[in-house]
């Protein structure tokens, strides 16, 4: 099978927009293939196809979760691909919401801001001994905590009984450094049983701006978070104490597209037992 994709680099959280129309039971296994094979060092998949609810494009994650990277990507993608001209707007639908979403680009400069969900905060959770702050939005919980990565333990199961707890296709989990402002994130995808350290997540900043943003006053807040793979700035609005806008940006890079040719009838087995985690990303 002849696919083409191109790579988007949204502060290092690399993304391969597969472009050729694929069958939808034909999406994990496409999505294994790229992911072992190094294909473009993606971090995850994102299939672009037609859109359903009034958008003008939709992507289908690998995993049927929701990526606000992959959204603002693809708002790029979109914009470019079209030779739209100027700062324009784009409804994107993606996996994981219900509507399309407003995505702002700048076609030239690559900038790419993404309106988001509005989160839930939840009451603090336990799991395996650690307290965490879940915040749950469409398709994905982030599980806040102020610790470092390497003093989790459990982490694998604690994101799948987060997602079972949650009932939620994927769970990220956002180790922030008050001092430093900075984020380090982790994701968990059930449908192909995939952990993956993340050089930026979109919807883990959403998640913790919003936990920043609980005890400040109404109005326009912005929290630029640092993250492994670059910076994504999200703009937080609130009015009668509630979150009524929130909004991630930064700069995506959008690659040529490249044309690649995954054997998925000759590695259908190989494939689905890397989708079933019986070997390791």
């Amino acid at each position: 099978m002849k696919i083409t994709l191109v790579r988007a680099d949204p502060a290092g959280n690399i993304t391969a927009l597969v472009t050729t129309p694929i069958a939808p039971q034909d999406y994990a296994t496409v999505s294994a293939y790229i992911l072992q094979h190094g294909i473009v060092q993606a971090q995850q998949v994102g299939f672009v196809t037609a859109p359903r609810v009034g958008g003008a494009v939709r992507l289908e994650m690998m995993g049927g979760e929701f990526c606000g990277n992959a959204l603002r990507s693809t708002g790029l993608y979109w914009a470019q691909n079209q030779s739209m001209q100027g700062t324009c707007s784009i409804e994107v639908e993606i996996s994981g919401a219900h509507w399309p979403l407003t995505v702002t680009v700048d076609p030239v400069t690559g900038f790419s801001s993404a309106q988001m969900p509005i989160p839930k905060l939840m009451e603090e959770h336990v799991f395996y001994g650690r307290r965490y702050i879940p915040v749950i939005l469409e398709g994905i919980v982030h599980l806040i905590c102020d610790i470092p990565p390497q003093e989790i333990e459990a982490l694998d199961r604690t994101m799948l009984e987060a997602c079972e707890r949650f009932r939620r296709d994927a769970c990220g989990v956002i180790f922030f450094d008050a001092k430093s402002k900075s984020m380090t994130p982790v994701v968990y995808v059930a449908k192909t049983s995939s952990i993956v350290y993340e050089g930026s997540c979109a919807s883990g900043t959403t998640a913790l701006a919003a936990v920043l943003a609980y005890h400040a006053a109404d109005g326009v807040h912005t929290y630029p978070i640092r993250q492994p793979g670059g910076e994504i700035t999200a703009l937080v609005r609130k009015s009668g104490g509630r979150l009524t806008d929130i909004s991630i940006g930064g700069i995506v890079h959008i690659s040529e597209q490249s044309e690649w040719e995954i054997p998925v009838s000759d590695n259908y087995l190989q494939t689905r037992q890397f989708i079933e985690g019986k070997s390791g990303m």
